[in-house]
């Protein structure tokens, strides 16, 4: 059961990322304030090509683009910062507390992070 609610959320994100027309519509945030702030961090990735890890923001920032802003706290007292989110998979989600309803976009900007850092 944990499998397919897992490829269910999967599925979900991915048609998120896609802009597919029935992506589901937990979206707080307008497709148009994401792109802005993945035109950011691509932004900051290029300036720093030459350096060994690009700068990506903070997490606090990252998660408000997202409309995830008020995962923040929970996230502050982990003591969790791009790095170490960017590494949380579907379970640990979960185990944080993070509502269903906003585990498809946490997943989201995890796989978002790890693009720009790369």
């Amino acid at each position: 059961k944990h499998i397919e609610e897992l490829r269910r959320l999967t599925v979900i994100a991915e048609q998120q990322l896609s802009g597919s027309p029935t992506a589901g519509s937990t979206n707080r945030v307008g497709p148009s304030e994401q792109d802005g702030w993945m035109q950011q961090q691509e932004g900051a990735y290029k300036q720093t090509q030459q350096q060994p890890s690009a700068e990506v923001g903070t997490l606090e920032e990252a998660l408000g683009a997202f409309g995830l802003a008020h995962l923040w706290p929970v996230m502050r007292d982990e003591e969790m910062d791009v790095e170490t989110y960017i590494m949380l998979e579907y379970q640990d989600l979960v185990d944080l507390g993070v509502e269903p309803c906003d585990q498809p976009m946490a997943l989201e900007l995890i796989e978002a992070l790890k693009l720009a850092k790369e």
